[in-house]
């Protein structure tokens, strides 16, 4: 039964990382639209 929970909470620890990972990545290529639509001359 422990190992179970361990397991479970690896696998919850595990999809929080990848859904951070992924937010992150939308959120700077959302972020470098912003700054290309705001400086296009940079």
């Amino acid at each position: 039964m422990l190992g179970e929970q361990s397991s479970a909470a690896l696998g919850g620890i595990f999809v929080c990382y990848v859904a951070v990972f992924l937010f992150g990545m939308l959120g700077r290529k959302s972020a470098m639209k912003i700054y290309n639509a705001l400086y296009p001359d940079a």
